[in-house]
């Protein structure tokens, strides 16, 4: 996925983008992992901020009566 935020009141056209990808492995029983890449820079600053990120998720999912 990728996303990008612009700020009306800056004379720059983008202020800061996000690009992420990963994927999300079924585990047995509702039960899930999901594993993901971001890359994510603010623009608009003094000194430009670069992010990598890396992020683990682990998902349950509730039996619905």
């Amino acid at each position: 996925s990728t996303e990008a935020w612009v700020v009306l009141e800056s004379l720059s056209y983008l202020s800061k983008y996000r690009i992420s990808f990963g994927l999300e492995i079924d585990l047995a029983k509702r039960n899930a992992v999901e594993i993901f890449y971001r890359r994510q820079a603010l623009l608009n600053e003094k000194v430009p901020t670069k992010s990598n990120i890396i992020g683990i998720a682990y998902k349950l999912k509730l039996k619905s009566s």
